[in-house]
């Protein structure tokens, strides 16, 4: 996790294939519309493994950096800023976890739970009551309660995700998806993709803003409105249309 742990052995460099969805729904309608024509021609493939890849290692990695700028940027709790200055995080095996794996955060949080209860039930009554030892023990379990349930779901996702970062090493081709469409404005072709740039600037930003509050379990901002409003046809219009 930190420098310090950075002789734990890593996991297998395994490929990370990640698309940007506006290249993913570039290419879908380049090769719909070839499908539509009849020149489809056979399955394309929409990857970056082959042309431009991106390792697992590499994608931690990156995510480091981009908390780093977020809790520069003001992001984040006093906690968060703390400790992503001073942590890294980087993946390791199964066999060797690291000091913040799923098991021993488990266990902190009921050794935090423990220890609450113990101090409600072992202190004077004079000493509870200045302490307010009962409403303390009340806080630490609602917040154990609540870290138990983030791990849980991490946990559930780690799960869904284990045979594309780790079981398995898919090498996907593109060549008859990059060599499809000529029009600039729907040819697929990520071999110019900078991750880092990517990575930093628009995934991590996304995940902080539209995932990483669900797995809190906290709400997320409404989609913005479409600009112009989007507008579904009636059915005459679509029948004018496909005229």
């Amino acid at each position: 996790i930190s420098t310090a742990f950075r002789r734990l052995p890593t996991v297998p460099d395994h490929h990370f294939d990640v698309v940007p969805v506006d290249d993913v729904a570039k290419a879908l309608a380049g090769i719909s519309a070839l499908a539509i024509e009849g020149r489809a021609g056979g399955v394309y493939q929409i990857a970056s493994s082959d042309h431009n890849p991106l390792s697992f290692e590499r994608a931690v990695e990156l995510t480091g950096l981009g908390m780093r700028r977020w809790t520069r940027k003001g992001q984040g709790t006093t906690l968060d800023r703390t400790l992503f200055r001073w942590l890294d995080p980087i993946p390791v095996p199964a066999e060797a976890p690291g000091p913040f794996s799923m098991e021993k955060l488990r266990g902190w949080a009921s050794w935090a739970r423990d220890a609450a209860k113990s101090l409600d039930e072992s202190l004077p009554e004079r000493i509870r009551e200045a302490f307010d030892a009962p409403r303390l023990r009340e806080r630490v379990d609602a917040e154990v309660t609540r870290a138990e349930d983030t791990i849980g779901r991490v946990e559930q996702m780690l799960t869904l995700y284990r045979p594309f970062i780790h079981d398995n090493d898919w090498v996907f081709r593109t060549d008859r998806a990059r060599a499809a469409i000529d029009d600039p404005a729907f040819r697929f072709d990520l071999s110019d993709l900078d991750w880092c740039r990517y990575w930093v600037d628009v995934e991590y930003p996304g995940l902080r803003q539209w995932c990483i509050p669900l797995i809190d379990g906290d709400t997320i901002p409404g989609d913005p409105p479409s600009v112009p409003a989007l507008r579904l046809p009636r059915g005459d219009d679509l029948r004018m249309a496909s005229k």
